[in-house]
């Protein structure tokens, strides 16, 4: 893994990215703490394959319209 503080990852982002298309993870620290992991998506996952996640239940946006009307 390397390690890298926001600034250098800014200024030198190209090399950053080299490193992660050979299979290395960055961190990317800022302020002193880490912030973001950058890890390389494998050839054999593709994000269009993934199936959705359900959540059994009210969705989010009609529990929300019903605290709204319940305060009213």
């Amino acid at each position: 893994m390397t390690n890298t503080n926001f600034s250098q990852f800014r200024n030198h982002a190209k090399e950053y990215f080299d490193l992660i298309d050979q299979g290395e993870i960055v961190e990317i620290n800022r302020y002193g703490k880490p912030c973001a992991l950058l890890i390389p998506i494998s050839k054999k996952v593709s994000l269009a394959a993934q199936k959705p996640l359900y959540i059994s239940g009210i969705s989010l946006s009609k529990s929300i319209l019903i605290e709204r009307s319940e305060q009213k």
